[in-house]
């Protein structure tokens, strides 16, 4: 579900311009930094057991932790919106060894 309406709320991104693009790439973000991947990650921790070890997390570093996927899915979406292509880009969005 959050990877649909982040798509549904990126394609919007391109074609807004000002206040909207704005809000069209923010509810992305959500969708897809909140919605899909950080919850995706965090349902699979809560069932993440150790023998012997009482795991608990803490509201401030888990909230921290969902506010970094928001805005690295947030500047992704910026920089794949914006219409310029280089190699410093690419280089910067593939994944490392």
């Amino acid at each position: 579900m959050g990877s649909f309406a982040a798509l549904v709320s990126a394609i919007r991104i391109p074609l807004s311009q000002g206040t909207a693009r704005i809000r069209w790439t923010l509810a992305a973000a959500l969708s897809l930094g909140g919605g899909a991947i950080w919850s995706m990650h965090f349902i699979g921790m809560i069932g993440y057991r150790v023998d012997g070890l009482d795991l608990r997390y803490g509201l401030p570093l888990t909230g921290v932790s969902l506010l970094i996927a928001v805005a690295v899915s947030a500047l992704g979406l910026t920089l794949v919106a914006s219409h310029q292509r280089s190699i410093g880009w690419l280089a910067l969005s593939e994944p490392f060894p």
